[in-house]
């Protein structure tokens, strides 16, 4: 409720102690428990630290039934300080990766993507807010709610339809999602959900700085309804 709430971390590096000294650390766990809100399930990193510029390289996570695999380097020279990130990640699992909602228990899939961005800031919400890069997902065939494609097709009768008989699930044929980001905005090259039941093309952008969407789904139902519109 607090409007001044942001979602991404915004705790601050300590550039002094990364200046004021040297590491190199290398560390693995085979697995990671009690995490509350993040799918980690293992872990291992190699750590140098040296004159300021700290480098995981390689970092490698379980992360939601898959891995996520890359490095990152943050320059502490300057203030703010100069982030760049590049990561692949491979065979998430889609259940996994949003394990919270209700109306994806059931729903499966495996997600493929990468992240190259480079950008200035003490913390992660500075970093992005200011990033350049690109960012892509992949999702090959899978399966998600019914219930989800009708809520965002706004087809009256099949929501109903759910509601009162119970949800059913419906596959999935592919996904891919494409975005060009600069100075923290990021803009669609492509956004589409290929399903035997509807296709959903989008477009639009997400301000990293401002955590901001503003986004347009255009779903296109494979079957005809008297009570379906366009969102």
């Amino acid at each position: 409720r607090d409007p001044n709430h942001k979602v991404l971390p915004n705790k601050p590096i300590d550039l002094a102690r990364l200046n004021a000294m040297n590491a190199e650390v290398t560390y693995t766990a085979t697995k990671i428990t009690n995490v509350k809100h993040l799918p980690l399930e293992r872990g291992a990193v190699h750590v140098r630290l040296e004159q300021g510029v700290l480098n995981l390289d390689p970092l490698d996570l379980g992360f939601a039934g898959g891995s996520l695999r890359g490095r990152l380097h943050i320059d502490g020279h300057s203030n703010p300080a100069v982030v760049e990130t590049k990561f692949a990640a491979r065979g998430l699992q889609l259940q996994k990766l949003i394990r919270d909602a209700q109306i994806t228990k059931t729903s499966f899939g495996r997600i493929y993507g990468d992240i190259d961005l480079k950008g200035r800031g003490n913390s992660a919400a500075q970093m992005l807010g200011s990033s350049s890069g690109n960012v892509s997902l992949i999702m090959g065939q899978g399966q998600i709610s019914n219930l989800l494609l009708e809520l965002t097709g706004l087809d009256g009768r099949e929501i109903l339809k759910f509601l009162m008989g119970g949800d059913k699930d419906v596959r999935v044929r592919c996904g891919a999602t494409s975005f060009d980001v600069k100075s923290g905005l990021m803009t669609s090259r492509a956004v589409v959900l290929d399903t035997t039941d509807t296709v959903i093309y989008g477009k639009g952008s997400a301000n990293l700085a401002s955590e901001e969407l503003d986004m347009w789904l255009y779903p296109y139902p494979k079957d005809k309804s008297i009570l379906s519109l366009r969102s």
